[in-house]
This record gives structure tokens, C-alpha cells and sequence, in this order.
């Protein structure tokens, strides 16, 4: 039948044509028009469509990858998205928070220092030089800030 010999049911292209039309529906963009939104929901539908005819006969290693990849593209989308909202409605309300773990010294009220370890070898030698080079640079943009304030 369409040049496709059913042995059995191949689960994993199944299960992918799922989840990429769940994608579709989670990541469907506000239509301008209602052109727009009529070949959005052809391609909502006729996408997982021909993936999972495309797919069928492919080996499960990939038909794996692919449903683990869209699975987690999913799963991140929906944590992004929750974030936004929350950070749009914190802004509405007039709060922002930062999301800081409190350490030891600043709960007792303490400065706090950040003491870095002793590193060795040419790449602690490279590190040091690269922070000498950016101070100096930062001196010099410094220096001609205030010869810039004074002029004008």
C-alpha cells in the first residue's frame, strides 16, 4: 500500500507525530489574518502528518532522537513561557525580585568577599594577563570619560 509494507505497528513514529502536533498547537503564534490562520492549521495537522509517513520506515534510533528532542523542546518552551508571564506580571505589579541563595555572611551581615583560589600553570599566567589588559583598558576608558566631562 503506497509502496509501504506493514509488518507491525511502529510505535516510535506514531508517538513522534504526536508530540510534534502537540508542538504545533503549544507554539502557534497569534494570526494576522484569517489566511494566516487557515495554513497554520494545515500545517498544524499535515506536518505530523508527513513526518510520521516519512518517518515509519526509518531506523527507531533516530524516530527516538527526534521524539526526544521535540519532548524536550516542548518541556522547555513550557518553562520559558511560565517565566515570561510571571516576570510581565511582576513588572505589572510594580515588584522585581531577584533570585539570589543568601549566604552565610549576609545573613549574619557580613561583606561579603569572594576569595578565588591560587591557580597555577600557562593558563592562570594567560588569565592573569588577560585581567591586567582589561584594567588597563578600563583606566584609559575612565582616563578619557573625564577628559571628555571636562572639555565639555
Amino acid at each position: 500500500m503506497f509502496g509501504y509494507e506493514l509488518h507491525g505497528l511502529n510505535l516510535l513514529p506514531v508517538l513522534l507525530a504526536f508530540v510534534m502536533f502537540v508542538q504545533a498547537r503549544m507554539t502557534q503564534p497569534p494570526s494576522l489574518t484569517p489566511d494566516q490562520a487557515k495554513q497554520q492549521r494545515m500545517m498544524q495537522w499535515m506536518s505530523p502528518i508527513m513526518f510520521l509517513l516519512i518517518f515509519y520506515g526509518y531506523p527507531s534510533g533516530l524516530n527516538l532522537y527526534v521524539f526526544a528532542s521535540t519532548g524536550i523542546g516542548i518541556i522547555e518552551s513550557k518553562i520559558v513561557r511560565d517565566h515570561i508571564k510571571a516576570r510581565e506580571e511582576a513588572e505589572k505589579a510594580g515588584r522585581v525580585f531577584v533570585e539570589t541563595k543568601p549566604t552565610r555572611a549576609s545573613k549574619q551581615g557580613k561583606p561579603v568577599t569572594k576569595e578565588e583560589p591560587k591557580r597555577r600553570g600557562p593558563a592562570a599566567w594567560l588569565s592573569g594577563q588577560w585581567a591586567r589588559l582589561l584594567d588597563q583598558a578600563e583606566q584609559v576608558r575612565q582616563e578619557q570619560d573625564r577628559r571628555g566631562k571636562k572639555k565639555a
